[in-house]
């Protein structure tokens, strides 16, 4: 092969290769080529919220376990911006949480460009991995989550067992709306109308994405608005 061919196949690949690249951006395909219409992501077609971008922001509070009191979430800070950025994010690090018991969110809502989040994350800040793929002791693991009356919250890579109870593990009540619940683990909850995750007839639009669901009803994945 003479040195004219040689740069001209090398163009040629190097175009494959950044078309490629660049379609893997635009549609967010998985490895085997699937792309989820109702993932919220930038450019989401359905849901354009950059939750990766959101969920990747330093922690503004860090919660452990032994956080002070154990037996409540008063410790739990939903306005707390000390990073100064205009965003609030709230870490929980692996462990149980199960003690404190429902988890019901105060403070103020979050907005459309500021949204707040409630993640698990190591010891060193970084996000922790996708539930489902680790064991008990690497999740954070919460009894139960309600959503009451908030706006523009993310939950991300969180664990919900309820422990067998028959109303949901996840709820979100008196139209709430705008929020996401992204790569958790919710199990062990819900019977006869009560699925795992609750959104009840008054809330209002919501998206739920990448989230692992089992051992009771199943709750379709899809994005529903009132």
């Amino acid at each position: 092969m003479d040195a004219k061919n040689c740069v001209a196949r090398l163009a040629i690949c190097a175009f494959a290769l950044t078309l490629i690249s660049f379609c893997r951006t635009v549609d967010a395909a998985d490895a085997n080529g699937y792309s989820a219409a109702y993932e919220c992501r930038a450019g989401g077609p359905q849901c354009n919220v950059d939750v990766a971008t959101y969920t990747a922001r330093a922690c503004d509070q860090i919660l452990t376990p032994s956080t002070g009191p154990i037996y409540n979430w008063s410790a739990l800070s939903p306005d707390r911006d000390v990073n100064g950025d205009g965003f609030v994010v709230i870490c929980l690090q692996p462990g149980d949480y199960t003690a404190r018991g429902p988890l019901t969110f105060g403070g103020s809502n979050g907005a459309s460009t500021n949204r707040k989040v409630l993640r698990c994350a190591k010891t060193d800040g970084t996000a922790c991995d996708d539930p489902w793929r680790v064991t008990s002791a690497d999740r954070a693991r919460l009894k139960r989550i309600i959503v009451q009356a908030k706006n523009y919250w993310i939950l991300h890579r969180l664990a919900v067992d309820g422990g067998g109870i028959s109303d949901s593990a996840v709820a979100f009540r008196d139209q709430s709306s705008n929020n996401i619940v992204s790569r958790m683990l919710v199990e062990n909850a819900g019977s006869g109308s009560w699925g795992l995750i609750d959104f009840s007839a008054w809330v209002g639009s919501m998206t739920r994405a990448n989230t692992g669901i089992g051992n009771t009803e199943v709750v379709p994945q899809f994005k529903t608005s009132r």
